[in-house]
């Protein structure tokens, strides 16, 4: 059936046009500045936006070197855009079931061959006019990483004909853009000191290629690593700079001299280049621990910064901090974007960046020298966090997350995707913060969305000529895709929510939703448009639940792909009582329910069972009984539960259940919390405990159990009853009785990443 929600708009829109501020109005005209209304789409250039390709090819990142995700392309139109179809599409998860579902990926578009990746790393290539796969690479297998439920890959550089990616396990791999074959394996430790997986670095975005040289950072600030940007030689993958460019002090020293796991300023998300100047320009990431500063005193210098280096040598050439000590986890994440602006009458060449705190700032690309100072386009409220907890504005994934924002010069105005869900922040008492292994998490304290408000998203045009805010249009779900601009004025971004799993396009100039097609799931990524033969393709990434590939052009078929049902998950009030933890079941003998909690507290960062972790609580089940685990998670990441033997409880990834069935569905990818409404539980297959031994009860999601994520199990030949045994010696003698029913909710999509990375 065709969906057609074009004459059907969101029609909530908040909009301030010439004060800079947000407020709210019940309108549904916008405000635009008169220059908007009058510009005339920009010609096509006769050169390539990147060296060595075509100016139909979308080939690098953000198409071009400056990020600014804007084509310079006019045959679809405001007109005519009512007219885009389906032309191709591709499905990742009917070709490789193995694959988890979700996607992030922002596709490549070169040679006739669009190159996209999936999660846990998985390239593809195919034909850009059709769609039909080339070719597909994947590694033999993702090794050791603590990157705590993230499994997400956003693409992939390709130059010299070759296609580069990088890992999650801090690898990049060159592979042949014909044939997909392995040329070289680089681990990135061999080029950069110690940015090893079990240190907490990881990788889930794509390197810029340029000159011959690869770009890149890291992800892993909350885990405590030393940020850094690299340089490497595509040719032979050896260093191209003398060293790295370390973003925060050496392990030890300065503000880092608390703790070895106190660092952070990673660089998540791909740099800009201004070929011209042989500038390079990236962002950085937060302090660790998030929440609590009294670990990493001073303003943490480095740290939620624009960075500007020689691009030749890594030296600095200025630095300019956004947001000096940040207690909210308000990284600097999203691309810097790089581009010319009218700016009070006259052309200066800036570079801009929107943050999570929800503020835009806007810098002269040669010095440094600051335009627009941190001009709010969300809700903005950053008191500092205490043990007893305060709400933040716009909290811990918004405003501005890893989305890439676009420059559209035939407005001179800057769009930002942007995320509305307030989070409610608690520091940790200083007697319970603890000195963590290198590369564990710690961010000093929790962070839990708000429960009394749904979260929301919107899109904001800022005027370059003045700094002020000309529209701002809220969505009913959050934005973590970004936006893509043309020269015909019109501006893509996608819905990430099940009320909004679309693609739309809007009026630049005035922010007015033109079209919107649907395309079966969320939209994490932002589209790449390319042109073949003259005609434009725009090709969109798609996936929470599935993972699949969308592409149209005018003409195709208009048939939108209906929105998934809103998954639904049997809730539970949590019991608080420890001795409710272990219950025998009310109608079968001699069987166990055990209510796993995951994430109860900030114990061990959240990584924990019921509050318990590094098998510190002991549960004792008689040999034969039969064990039902419900799971409720109430953090942010994805967890699971599955028994495991004892040997096998500090295995990163690929863990093999003790009982067919004793785990929860997907292990490996578990599931969110729904903070919304109730928590989300699943149960387990009832098992027969045997035979007697020593097991372990983890979350089976990649690097959690060797994070301390699992309690102990005992299953016993000498046991009259199941028991639980605290940390404190107490031990609960399970009895009959089951937490109270709640009627079944609508439960989370799951996201296949973590607010990082």
């Amino acid at each position: 059936m065709t969906q057609d929600h074009r004459s059907g708009a969101f029609d909530r829109r908040r909009f301030v046009a010439g004060t800079g501020v947000l407020a709210v109005a019940s309108t549904m005209s916008l405000l635009p500045t008169a220059h908007a209304q009058d510009a005339t789409p920009v010609a096509s250039p006769v050169a390539s936006p990147v060296e060595g390709g075509s100016v139909g090819d979308w080939a690098t990142f953000g198409y071009d070197y400056g990020q600014t995700r804007h084509v310079p392309f006019t045959e679809v139109t405001k007109d005519n855009v009512g007219e885009l179809g389906i032309v191709w599409s591709f499905d990742f998860l009917e070709d490789d079931e193995s694959i988890p579902p979700a996607n992030q990926s922002y596709p490549i578009m070169v040679n006739e061959t669009v190159y996209v990746t999936t999660t846990y790393n998985n390239v593809y290539a195919l034909d850009a006019r059709t769609g039909e796969k080339k070719w597909k690479w994947a590694p033999d297998n993702i090794g050791f990483f603590k990157n705590f439920g993230v499994s997400a890959n956003r693409g992939v550089a390709v130059g010299n004909g070759s296609v580069f990616m990088m890992s999650l396990d801090m690898h990049i791999y060159k592979l042949d853009a014909e044939t997909g074959e392995l040329q070289q394996d680089l681990q990135i430790w061999d080029v950069v000191p110690d940015a090893k997986p079990e240190y907490g670095y990881y990788e889930s975005t794509a390197p810029i290629f340029y000159d011959n040289k690869l770009f890149f950072g890291s992800s892993g600030s909350d885990n405590g690593v030393r940020g850094f940007f690299m340089a490497i030689n595509a040719d032979d993958m050896s260093a191209a700079w003398p060293s790295p460019y370390w973003t925060v002090p050496p392990d030890g020293q300065d503000w880092r001299a608390n703790g070895a796991n106190h660092g952070g300023g990673a660089p998540w998300m791909p740099a800009s280049i201004d070929t011209e100047t042989g500038m390079l320009y990236f962002v950085t990431g937060n302090p660790s621990p998030d929440f609590f500063g009294e670990a990493r005193p001073g303003s943490n210098p480095n740290t939620n910064s624009m960075i500007a280096l020689d691009y030749a040598t890594g030296e600095q050439i200025w630095v300019q901090q956004s947001l000096s000590r940040d207690l909210w986890d308000y990284d600097m994440a999203a691309p810097p974007v790089l581009f010319t602006a009218t700016i009070a009458g006259e052309q200066r060449k800036v570079v801009a960046e929107g943050s999570k705190a929800g503020q835009w700032w806007c810098w002269d690309a040669a010095d440094g020298e600051l335009i627009y100072d941190g001009i709010p386009f969300a809700r903005i409220d950053h008191p500092e966090p205490t043990e007893e907890g305060v709400l933040v504005y716009p909290g811990i994934l918004g405003g501005a997350n890893y989305a890439p924002q676009s420059y559209d010069p035939t407005t001179n105005y800057y769009l930002i995707a942007n995320v509305e869900w307030p989070s409610f922040v608690t520091k940790a008492a200083p007697e319970t913060v603890e000195r963590r292994g290198r590369g564990d998490i710690d961010y000093g304290g929790t962070a839990e969305f708000s429960t009394e408000e749904a979260p929301y998203g919107t899109y904001v045009a800022i005027d370059l000529e003045n700094g002020e805010i000309v529209y701002s249009v809220e969505t009913p779900g959050m934005l973590r895709g970004g936006f893509t601009t043309t020269a015909s004025g019109l501006g893509f971004y996608g819905g990430t929510s099940h009320a909004d799993s679309n693609l739309h396009a809007i009026d630049t100039s005035t922010g007015e939703d033109l079209w919107t097609f649907g395309v079966g799931d969320s939209v994490q990524s932002a589209p790449s448009i390319y042109q073949l033969d003259g005609t434009t393709y725009i090709t969109q990434t798609v996936g929470g639940a599935s993972s699949k590939i969308v592409t149209f052009a005018l003409g195709g078929d208009t048939t939108q792909i209906p929105a998934p049902e809103p998954p639904v998950a049997t809730t539970l009030v949590a019991p608080e009582d420890p001795a409710d933890y272990l219950q025998l079941s009310p109608d079968k003998d001699h069987v166990i329910i055990f209510n796993a909690i995951a994430n109860l507290g900030d114990a061990n960062s959240g990584m924990n069972f019921n509050g318990y972790h590094h098998g510190e609580a002991v549960i004792t089940v008689p040999t034969g009984w039969g064990f039902t685990i419900n799971l409720w998670n109430m953090g942010v990441l994805p967890h699971s539960a599955m028994i495991v033997t004892a040997e096998h409880v500090d295995e990163p990834t690929n863990h093999v259940a003790a009982y067919q069935g004793g785990y929860t569905p997907d292990p490996s990818i578990g599931f969110t919390g729904d903070q919304v409404q109730h928590f989300v539980t699943v149960e387990a297959q009832r098992l027969q405990l045997q035979p007697a031994g020593e097991y372990a009860l983890i979350c089976a999601v990649p690097g959690h159990a060797p994070a301390g994520m699992w309690i102990s199990l005992i299953v016993s030949d000498d046991a009259d009853n199941a028991t639980l045994t605290t940390p404190d010696g107490t031990v609960y003698e399970a009895q009959v009785g089951a937490p109270e029913a709640v009627e079944a909710t609508p439960g989370a999509t799951p996201e296949s990443d973590a607010p990082h990375g």
